[in-house]
């Protein structure tokens, strides 16, 4: 979503503050997030709330794909 550049300047920063960095609509970045599988609670500075979401967004693509196979 950033560059090597931009990761560097926010070094250390909350996502929420980070998120104000980078260039793109609201309508961009859930498809930025849906691509790499990341709720948006990414954005929330809620670290356990994120690995619960994430963990069930990547256990559900893998349940698509078993499924399918």
């Amino acid at each position: 979503m950033i560059s090597g550049a931009d990761n560097r300047k926010i070094n250390r920063k909350r996502p929420s503050e980070y998120r104000l960095l980078i260039e793109a609509n609201e309508e961009q970045i859930e498809e930025i997030l849906k691509g790499a599988i990341c709720p948006g609670s990414l954005f929330a500075d809620d670290y356990d709330l994120f690995l619960k979401e994430r963990a069930n967004l990547l256990y559900a693509r893998a349940r698509e794909h078993l499924d399918k196979g």
